[in-house]
């Protein structure tokens, strides 16, 4: 038995240490650019790794580790930043895995995380990463408003930036939800590949939202729409509205079983967003798919 707990032991410090090191390669990847963005995507799958293949308790060692040693090395930004980033994505995710949560629930449970997480940072980046969005806005029309040749635009982007402002919470949670989304399809795939084998939620392709739920809220959001609250709910509605037509066309193209096809469906969705949108609006009744 303690040879046994031995090798466990040796195991948890020797994968442990692999995942400060992968979480420390993709820091310094975060940095370039052209990576920063895929980087966010995978940061957290270490984490998840670590605890579904060992435990929840010594994932936490970890994250204390790495925050620690971002403090002393750089900065405490980067460290809450850590913390807040793959470390609470990661934990959430990572501890619905290990506890067996149904494959739905696991995905809300990612989503939740990273909306939570974005969330938080955007609260604290005033105060810690000296980040102030009303005082960068201001500063960017008063810089067009002093150049004579972009003086005439300065008023259009502040009417923007105030669409922007409105809407805000909105595009964050949206963008929450993409980022959730990618981040369990990701975690999950990487998991199988390891072999730590675990149930994942259907593919995109074969997703639908409730129809009466989404279409009442739609109403609702549309009618008292002058409300911030409102306009938000609205705005991400639609995006789930596109989310499922989107899902309509891929349904079909998965079927010619073509990656290039399956890229230029992808871009076309983009262009042609409203046709998705009304794609989605109407697939909620005529189920184009014939799912179940």
């Amino acid at each position: 038995m303690s040879d046994k707990n031995e090798f466990y032991n040796r195991e948890v410090i020797k994968d442990g240490g692999i995942v400060l090191l992968a979480i420390f390669i993709l820091t310094f990847l975060s940095s370039l650019p052209m990576l920063a963005i895929l980087v966010y995507y995978i940061w957290p799958i270490p984490l998840v790794y670590f605890i579904v293949k060992h435990d929840i308790n010594k994932a936490l060692i970890i994250i204390v580790i790495t925050a620690l040693i971002y403090g002393l090395l750089w900065d405490m930004s980067l460290a809450i930043y850590a913390i807040l980033g793959f470390g609470l994505i990661g934990f959430v995710l990572g501890a619905a895995v290990k506890e067996n949560f149904s494959a739905l629930r696991t995905l809300l449970l990612a989503i939740t995380a990273v909306i939570l997480s974005d969330t938080l940072l955007l609260w604290i980046a005033p105060g810690v990463l000296n980040i102030n969005l009303s005082e960068l806005s201001q500063e960017i029309i008063d810089g067009l408003a002093a150049q004579p040749e972009l003086a005439e635009f300065s008023a259009l982007i502040e009417q923007q930036l105030a669409l922007v402002e409105v809407l805000y919470p909105s595009m964050m949670i949206i963008t929450s939800i993409i980022s959730g989304i990618l981040i369990y399809y990701l975690a999950l795939w990487f998991l199988r590949r390891t072999g730590l084998k675990k149930q994942v939620y259907k593919p995109l392709r074969n997703w639908q939202f409730p129809p009466w739920i989404i279409l009442t809220g739609l109403v609702l959001s549309i009618i008292f729409r002058g409300n911030l609250i409102f306009a938000n709910a609205l705005f991400v509605i639609i995006f789930l509205l596109f989310l499922q037509g989107f899902a309509v066309g891929l349904y079909y193209i998965h079927k010619k079983q073509s990656a290039f096809l399956t890229v230029i469906y992808v871009m076309a969705a983009i262009f042609l967003s409203y046709i998705v949108i009304l794609i989605g609006l109407v697939d909620l009744w005529f189920n184009f798919r014939k799912l179940k």
